[in-house]
């Protein structure tokens, strides 16, 4: 054989041995391919076989009354899986589907009041998911005095300009704690002219009717006034004489500026749902709602509506030197259903009168 032949047989076998490891590497390849699809789809249905973890939720109990800013234990450390060792647990404290927590245990405070739906998620070391959930209803710390609700309230609005204490006194007469909802009834009127009022005959249907014996009329310097056989009547000329009086315990306060006149009505049922005292504040009588606003250092949250920008400088640089919290609320977070703000008000009668 002469060299060329031996050239040509040699590049032939070259040329077949490389297309022979190519078509090795493509099997290799595909037998792979082939395989790892097939290990998937055997660890997919191996999965279905795996039984989860069991989470349990020890803590805290449904039973329990808990309030705002008082720390709440949620203990996961029950939960158990029965072949596998549980490696994760992830809290979510409101419902807004984010992690919150990755602790077995932890001591978790809400600021707010209302209805949290609580999921802790557990997870094994074989990645099987276990979960619970628990609904917590954390209450207001605000109390109202005792034997309030053994009263009728009144109010006269004959200028048509009373707006504001008329609003002020809602969260005072309807509001919402860990005892349910609370109406005292509130009576609207008006009366012919600037110098008549309602007469005895007419206080006393009104205390028959609602069934009280006691009762409180505001901004009417003409009632009757003050013991009668039926009952008794304590005459207010100025709301801030007795207005936080109402409250046995109030730790924050809801604040909005008078000429934000959209967000009033819905501001002061905000206030109803937290049992809060309202002020309609500006820098012009800042000075004379301070001491209430720090209330002997007990308050903990100022809430404004609308907005931060809404509030007087003056009165957000005396809350900040104060070194309390605050919490801007629009009025569309409180017209959002969730926050049931809008079903808590339902006054017991607004009427006009005529004598």
């Amino acid at each position: 054989m002469n060299k060329k032949a031996e050239i040509e047989t040699t590049t032939k076998w070259v040329i077949m041995i490389i297309i022979a490891i190519i078509l090795l590497l493509l099997l290799f390849l595909l037998i792979r391919s082939l395989f790892g699809e097939a290990s998937i789809k055997i660890e997919e249905k191996l999965r279905e076989f795996v039984v989860p973890p069991t989470a349990v939720i020890s803590s805290p109990s449904p039973s329990d009354i808990y309030k705002v800013f008082d720390p709440i234990t949620f203990d996961g450390s029950e939960s158990y899986d029965q072949f596998h060792k549980i490696v994760g647990y992830y809290w979510d404290f409101d419902g807004d589907y984010i992690i919150d927590s990755k602790a077995i245990k932890i001591n978790f405070s809400y600021f707010e009041p209302g209805e949290y739906n609580v999921t802790l998620k557990v997870v094994s070391d074989e990645g099987g998911i276990g979960a619970a959930s628990q609904i917590v209803n954390v209450y207001t710390r605000n109390r109202k005095r005792a034997g309030l609700e053994n009263s009728l309230f009144l109010i006269r609005d004959n200028d048509r300009n009373n707006t504001q204490n008329i609003l002020r006194l809602i969260p005072v007469t309807t509001w919402n704690d860990a005892d349910g909802m609370h109406n005292i009834p509130y009576y609207v009127y008006y009366t012919k002219d600037i110098g008549s009022s309602l007469t005895e005959a007419q206080l006393k249907e009104l205390m028959e009717r609602y069934g009280k014996k006691h009762a409180y009329s505001f901004d009417d310097p003409n009632i009757p006034c003050c013991k009668f056989n039926w009952g008794n009547v304590t005459k207010v000329n100025d709301i801030d004489e007795v207005y936080f009086d109402f409250w046995e315990l109030y730790d924050y306060v809801v604040l909005v500026d008078p000429e934000e006149y959209p967000s009033l009505l819905i501001s002061s049922l905000f206030a109803s749902f937290y049992n809060s005292p309202i002020i309609f504040i500006d820098k012009s009588n800042l000075q004379k709602y301070k001491a209430a606003i720090r209330n002997n250092g007990k308050t903990r949250r100022v809430y404004y509506i609308p907005s931060v920008s809404s509030i007087d400088t003056p009165v957000h640089s005396f809350i900040i030197e104060s070194g309390l919290d605050y919490h801007p609320y629009s009025t569309q977070e409180l017209r959002d259903p969730q926050r049931r703000v809008n079903r808590i008000i339902k006054l017991n009668s607004n009427v006009t009168m005529k004598s």
